[in-house]
């Protein structure tokens, strides 16, 4: 996995972390508030920290499967698969870079 993609992820587990704190405080009544509704969004990917992951999968050896996760998510190119979906294809191409797909 990239740094790129370890530092999002460790800012995603540190939200879910101020979460969960704040929400065990609240059942154990240590706090007169509910805790954020909101649960903390994750971070957003932008077009170019997903290009270059799936780049490094590529040069890695991976190309066509690369191309099968494009079509999976109804593309041709990563351009056309849309922002919402950035986050699955990211997992779906971890699970090939650790052997999984």
């Amino acid at each position: 996995m990239s740094n790129l993609n370890l530092a999002k992820l460790d800012e995603v587990l540190a939200g879910i972390e101020n979460q969960v704190k704040e929400l065990r405080a609240y059942i154990q009544g240590d706090l007169t508030t509910k805790p954020s509704e909101a649960v903390t969004a994750e971070p957003e990917l932008a077009l170019e920290d997903v290009r270059k992951y799936l780049a490094e999968l590529s040069r890695d050896g991976h190309t066509a499967q690369v191309k099968q996760l494009l079509n999976k998510y109804s593309a041709n190119k990563l351009s056309e698969v849309k922002p919402s979906d950035y986050r699955a294809l990211l997992k779906d191409a971890e699970a090939i870079r650790n052997g999984s797909n």
